[in-house]
């Protein structure tokens, strides 16, 4: 497998991830009817997945694009 592949895969389980958490904050409000603090303790729980979430997304750009920076500076790099 390619890495452009395995970074959209990763980039796909990350987003399912936090539709995943979102869609479950949604059922514990219908279904749990919860009071302001349980609720605001589920809305932060899940904020707090949401950042994790975008922060390691940005991880793997980051790196994504060292090794491109690092890859182009061997190449420009004279030989000895």
């Amino acid at each position: 497998m390619s890495k452009s592949r395995m970074k959209l895969w990763a980039g796909l389980a990350i987003t399912a991830f936090v539709l995943f958490v979102w869609i479950g904050v949604t059922l514990a409000y219908v279904l749990l009817s919860p009071t302001l603090a349980e609720w605001t303790m589920i809305v932060t729980a899940a904020a707090v997945t949401t950042e994790v979430a975008v922060w390691a997304g940005a991880t793997i750009l980051g790196i994504s694009a060292l090794q491109r920076v690092w890859g182009w500076i061997r190449l420009r790099r004279p030989h000895r």
